[in-house]
């Protein structure tokens, strides 16, 4: 059988050290049949030099600028050739030289399965960059589960997806854009599945991150991704709530700056809104895999999918922190 290729995607901007990790943790991978594309936004470092000097079979793509997260991930994406295409953050390494292969049986393994993330653990050894309610420091709870959404840090997507759907939401700069993806992932009977087997190891680069900027964006896009696909008994309570959240967090944190300029992001992204929602918003089939899927840990998808979960229940999960139960794959004679 013919290897899949595997293309990885890095978009990079003045990390050179970082991204030299990065890309020693590729080249030692036992899985062989894969290409390597580097976005660079205009690094001032030596990026460009080092490439070409030591990686001069990588395909290298220096921007006249930096076009931001999503419009440098897309880039990169559309000069793919790979069936599977493995998005990483030039800060972040794969920790075994099996995880290429893993990943590529894993994918054989289910022809529906759209997409799947890793978990990262920073300098220090902890887990980082959960978004699942209900994780809890137990390593071993869980082989993989099925997610409403990903973490953007490492995750790989098959390119027949993303030429159904489409790339990352070219009107965000960045933030939101794995939330807004995932939503149409779904929208479309898709399925992300959250892959702890692959550790990635995420050294956390925080010059380039400037909190109000960051939560900026996060307030905006995240409100717009939901008032776009949520029916609005969904959207009723979420808003409010992270509007107050963000505001109470804005005040104490002092990035208050940046929470109004948020608001008045989305302000100006209402004619999209509109627009967006009257393809986009979520039938009921849709919104009850999305709440099962933020309210239960979903090893069957099957299971998942004619589950009847109530917004009440997300409201619970959300408060609580806690999973409501566990839907876990049928064993032989359990039917």
């Amino acid at each position: 059988m013919k290897k899949p290729l595997i293309s990885v995607v890095i978009l990079t901007w003045n990390r050179k050290d970082d991204l030299s990790k990065s890309l020693s943790s590729i080249y030692k991978q036992t899985y062989r049949t894969v290409q390597v594309v580097i976005v660079d936004s205009n690094s001032t470092d030596g990026t460009g030099q080092f490439i070409r000097e030591r990686y001069p079979d990588i395909k290298y793509i220096l921007l006249p600028y930096n076009f931001g997260v999503i419009d440098g991930r897309n880039i990169g994406i559309a000069n793919t050739d790979g069936d599977l295409i493995i998005l990483l953050d030039d800060d972040a390494e794969f920790l075994s030289e099996d995880d290429f292969s893993i990943i590529v049986d894993r994918f054989i393994q289910e022809p529906e399965l759209s997409m799947m993330y890793f978990k990262f653990i920073s300098d220090d050894g902890k887990q980082w960059g959960n978004i699942l309610p209900y994780v809890t420091e137990d390593e071993d709870q869980f082989d993989e589960v099925y997610t409403h959404s990903f973490v953007g840090c490492a995750h790989c997507i098959r390119s027949s997806w993303v030429e159904r759907i489409g790339g990352l939401k070219k009107e965000y700069f960045r933030e939101g854009e794995e939330q807004e993806f995932s939503y149409r992932t779904y929208l479309h009977r898709g399925r992300i599945l959250y892959f702890p087997r692959i550790v990635v190891l995420h050294h956390l680069n925080q010059n380039q991150r400037v909190r109000s900027d960051h939560m900026m964006y996060k307030l905006a896009h995240r409100t717009e991704n939901e008032l776009v696909y949520l029916p609005f008994s969904d959207v009723a309570v979420t808003i409010p709530w992270r509007l107050l959240y963000r505001f109470w967090q804005a005040l104490r944190e002092r990035w208050l700056r940046g929470y109004f300029r948020g608001l008045f992001l989305l302000l100006q992204a209402i004619p999209r809104i509109i627009g967006e929602r009257k393809e986009r918003v979520f039938d009921r089939d849709t919104i009850n895999l999305v709440r099962t899927l933020k309210c239960y840990q979903v090893e069957d998808y099957n299971r998942a999918a004619q589950m009847q979960t109530s917004l009440f229940d997300w409201i619970k999960v959300k408060m609580s922190g806690k999973v409501l139960g566990n839907i876990i794959r049928a064993r032989s004679g359990d039917e």
